[in-house]
């Protein structure tokens, strides 16, 4: 912060403000349960996304399936 400016957005914002801002704000310790928690349930949502995945892929198979040869047929008839 040597200019006195700190570029953010669209403009800059003058140096004292953001000095007194960071000064007000406390320091908030992470706790230990709280990062657990978040911890647990990240693993549960990569799970919950890989089974989505999974169940996306088949029903895509599916579709492909049961539409490929439909779509085959109808080329076949104007050709």
């Amino acid at each position: 912060m040597k200019h006195e400016c700190v570029p953010i957005g669209d403009g800059a914002v003058d140096k004292e403000t953001v000095l007194v801002h960071r000064k007000s704000v406390p320091f908030k310790p992470i706790n230990p349960d709280d990062y657990e928690r978040v911890l647990k349930e990240n693993e549960q949502l990569k799970q919950t996304n890989e089974i989505l995945l999974d169940e996306n892929s088949v029903n895509r198979a599916l579709i492909m399936v049961l539409f490929l040869p439909l779509l085959g047929a109808n080329y076949v008839s104007y050709a």
